[in-house]
């Protein structure tokens, strides 16, 4: 609680107020003294819309320099959200296991005696319409600014949003809070919930990956522009934390930090094997339709040695069409599996080798895989004309492509030729 002012001081900027002090801040607008005028206007925005009736009619009153002021601070009002607000937080479940989805659930209670603005659509004839992954991307955003989540050894988590570029429904959503939208009012004594599903599991989710206790805070200080006001945290609202056990931790193969793919090259018995290992804690797509060109994924053996540096294709057959291109050689790959996308024997592979020139019984440097694939909704989006043109091109390429489809270029861990011979 703030402390109030001693007799003769000032009051706090984020002290409780009292009619009779907003009545003399209204007068001190028209101060001659720039100090007593800078000192009301501050006092007046941090005291928020419990004092908007007298400003109001400030705002039209006889006194032009009052009536300035006052409309500047009628300005500001106009910009706070969650003013004397109530709010609190909790989630669906108190228990959950790293793979479950949990759902946020805010609830927002005007104590005031204004109506208040919250920066979330309230009212179902604008929330319907949309997809259940863009009303989760839109209400993830509308919140995620407020919310502060940390892990059980204290640290926070950050935002997570996934591609969705090319989602018209999302692409929507997104822009129109990038055009500064939306928002609503919550009359006085009005309660709003906002649940925000998949907290931890949608397309803009917080990752809960480790085994423990999670918390949640909500907390809003407005924009003031102002130093004294930002030094005071005029207008906070904080909640009080809601908490989440999650039993079990995600393999330790999942990305804590947002890392999609690995690739891996190991040595079994008379063969190089490469992997390539999901990072994310989603189910992955990967493209095995190896080729030259896209939409087909490319995968190469590298010899390195110095300046020496040598590719070979993993696949000898490299003059596929488009027609050759095969859904069953998109694969999913669970959060933190692995996925054998490359085989060779190793007599083989030294054979090919030397009629490039590379003899690995007898030179230093290293050998290892390569991996990369573009082909994703985005280069569909390009390919738009010539794929429906088309009608022998396989339906899997004109139908939309999986959005969690890895584009990505990966290069594995490297072995030593004296490991291969």
């Amino acid at each position: 609680m703030a402390i109030p002012a001693a007799r003769g001081e000032k009051p706090r900027l984020d002290a409780p107020t009292t009619g009779a002090e907003i009545a003399k801040l209204i007068a001190d607008l028209g101060d001659p003294a720039y100090m007593t005028r800078a000192y009301a206007t501050r006092r007046l925005a941090a005291i928020g819309t419990t004092a908007y009736d007298q400003v109001k009619a400030a705002s039209i009153g006889d006194d032009p320099e009052t009536a300035m002021r006052a409309r500047r601070i009628l300005a500001i009002y106009d910009r706070l959200l969650f003013f004397n607000a109530e709010v609190t937080v909790s989630f669906s479940r108190s228990k959950i296991a790293w793979t479950d989805p949990v759902d946020l659930v805010v609830t927002v209670t005007n104590r005031g005696k204004h109506s208040l603005k919250v920066p979330f659509a309230i009212k179902s004839s604008e929330r319907e319409n949309r997809s259940a992954d863009a009303l989760q991307v839109a209400d993830m955003l509308d919140i995620g600014d407020f919310i502060h989540v940390r892990n059980p050894q204290g640290k926070n988590v950050d935002l997570r949003v996934d591609e969705i570029s090319l989602d018209p429904d999302i692409v929507a959503v997104v822009q129109q809070r990038l055009n500064g939208g939306p928002f609503a009012e919550v009359a006085t004594g009005q309660r709003v919930t906002l649940t925000v599903h998949d907290f931890n599991r949608g397309w803009a989710r917080y990752p809960l990956l480790e085994a423990g206790e999670y918390s949640v805070t909500f907390e809003y200080i407005p924009d003031w522009r102002d130093p004294e006001l930002e030094e005071a945290s005029a207008g906070r609202i904080v909640s009080a934390p809601t908490t989440v056990t999650v039993v079990d931790s995600a393999p330790a193969e999942v990305s804590r930090n947002g890392i999609e793919a690995d690739c891996r090259l190991a040595r079994e018995g008379d063969f190089l094997v490469a992997y390539l290992v999901n990072r994310t804690d989603h189910v992955a797509v990967v493209n095995r339709n190896f080729g030259n060109s896209l939409p087909f994924a490319r995968g190469d053996w590298v010899f390195e040695s110095g300046p020496v540096l040598k590719e070979l294709s993993a696949e000898r057959q490299l003059n596929q069409t488009w027609k050759d291109f095969r859904v069953d050689n998109l694969t999913e790959v669970a959060p933190g599996g692995s996925l054998e996308i490359a085989r060779v024997n190793l007599k083989k592979l030294r054979k090919r080798f030397a009629d490039v020139g590379v003899d690995l019984a007898g030179e230093t440097g290293s050998v290892h895989f390569q991996y990369s694939n573009a082909c994703d909704r985005l280069w569909q989006s390009r390919e738009r004309a010539i794929l429906t043109q088309d009608g022998a091109i396989p339906k899997v390429l004109r139908d939309p492509l999986p959005r969690r489809l890895l584009s990505t270029r990966q290069s594995s861990n490297r072995l030593h030729v004296m490991d291969l011979r």
